[in-house]
Parts: structure tokens; C-alpha cells; sequence
């Protein structure tokens, strides 16, 4: 859902009382999900749904034993050196979206 301002905000900025739906069928990127198993905010059924809506769209997707903070200062971060790395490299030139990358 987009961002719940209230009822009377909401009204005013969406033109109803409760937050639109973001429309996931819309959503034109590559997208890669690092997830945790310890992760109580995005937790993995989250992430499986998640996965499922956008799934033509994710190039990448791994889990990790990590909370929801340890993605931005864990003791061991070669997940982010030998996995995050990668896939930025993969698309740092924008060589899969000239060439759809998803097909």
C-alpha cells in the first residue's frame, strides 16, 4: 500500500480514506532480494509474496541468516562483498535492459 497519511490526508492526496495499493504490475526494473531468515520487518513469507507478484522481474534473489539490521552492519558482510557486488556489476552498464534481461 502507499504511505497511510491519515483519513483526512488520505482523502486529499489519494482521493479516498485508506492508501491505494502500489500497482506491482507496473513495476519495470530488474530487482534483486537479499533477504534474511532472522528478518522480523521483511520477513520470508513477506518476501515470498513479494517474489511472486514481481516474479518476471527478479534477477536475483538469495537468503541469509541476517536480521533485519545485520543487511547494514552484520560482524560478517562478505555477503555483501561476493553477492550485492556482483549484481551491481551485472547491470552497472544497463547491458540487460538493452537486451531483456528477463526473457
Amino acid at each position: 500500500m502507499r504511505f497511510d497519511y491519515g483519513r483526512i490526508e488520505n482523502k486529499r492526496r489519494y482521493g479516498q480514506a485508506t492508501p491505494p495499493r502500489i500497482p506491482l504490475e507496473d513495476f519495470d526494473i530488474p530487482v534483486a532480494l537479499f533477504q534474511g531468515s532472522l528478518d522480523k520487518l521483511a520477513d520470508p513469507t513477506d518476501v515470498e509474496w513479494l517474489t511472486q507478484q514481481i516474479s518476471n522481474k527478479v534477477v536475483f534473489r538469495q537468503m541469509y541468516e541476517l536480521g533485519h539490521m545485520s543487511f547494514a552492519m552484520a560482524k560478517d558482510m562478505t555477503w555483501f562483498k561476493e553477492d550485492v557486488v556482483q549484481v551491481m556489476n551485472m547491470f552497472k552498464t544497463n547491458v540487460y535492459a538493452e537486451s531483456s534481461y528477463l526473457q
